[in-house]
């Protein structure tokens, strides 16, 4: 079982509610927190949070 950390940079985390969903971009060596946002818990919301999911950086490690 390949882990996560060994392999890419950052990973995201979502908590999600009734109403809203929250995001964040953490890295994966030290587990901070680098980015959050929030999104209503609808169809639009969850559009604009994979806009902000597909504008983060994205890096891989070999």
């Amino acid at each position: 079982m390949a882990i996560v950390a060994d392999q890419y940079d950052f990973a995201i985390g979502v908590d999600t509610h009734a109403a809203s969903h929250t995001l964040a971009l953490i890295t994966t060596s030290t587990s901070a927190v680098r980015q959050q946002a929030q999104f209503p818990a609808s169809p639009a919301g969850l559009r604009r949070a994979v806009g902000w999911i597909q504008r983060l950086p994205r890096k891989r490690r070999r």
